[in-house]
């Protein structure tokens, strides 16, 4: 972890002018859970919020950082899942649209899920994340559209009719400044 950071406050120190914060926002189109056959999981007020950073380096490359909260609701269960995607991003072409590629690692942390405490095993989590977008340039802001999918790497539930879904994905919405 403590080379990845590194290697973001070298590249933002190197290219300064290259720094874009921004938010991001979307919603999930796969869903957090997984319940028993005959159970009622049905989630819905579903959203992905939070902020990101986008460092621009030459040759189409970057790196985008993201501190996202994700709701997570259910008929018996409430809470919200954290995630920290830290992905390479490939930007193909010149002009105001680029298409872009970006993939790398993915933290979260679940919170809120007080009903399931006797069943949570671990409440973090690591995943690959892959995704694909548009970045279409405007005169003060940047707006990217992307799908994203993220493959976590374990079950955070034990014994519980209740199990987390280890393929998601989400439309987002990007806007840096």
């Amino acid at each position: 972890m403590r080379v990845i950071l590194l290697a973001v406050l070298g590249a933002v120190a190197a290219f300064p002018q290259a720094l874009s914060p921004g938010v991001k926002f979307g919603a999930p189109l796969s869903n957090a859970f997984d319940g028993a056959p005959g159970s009622l999981f049905s989630e819905d007020k579903l959203y992905t919020v939070g902020v990101m950073l986008d460092v621009r380096l030459p040759a189409g490359l970057g790196i985008e950082l993201d501190l996202l909260y994700r709701r997570l609701s259910t008929d018996r269960v409430g809470g919200g899942a954290w995630q920290f995607p830290l992905l390479g991003k490939y930007r193909l072409g010149a002009g105001r649209v680029k298409p872009y590629a970006a993939g790398g690692l993915a933290f979260s942390h679940l919170s809120g899920l007080a009903d399931f405490r006797q069943e949570l095993r671990k409440r973090s989590n690591t995943g690959l994340v892959m995704g694909t977008g548009l970045e279409i340039r405007g005169p003060i802001i940047r707006v990217s559209p992307e799908i994203r999918y993220t493959r976590w790497g374990s079950e955070n539930f034990g014994d519980s009719p209740l199990r987390t879904q280890r393929n998601q994905a989400e439309f987002l919405i990007g806007v840096t400044f």
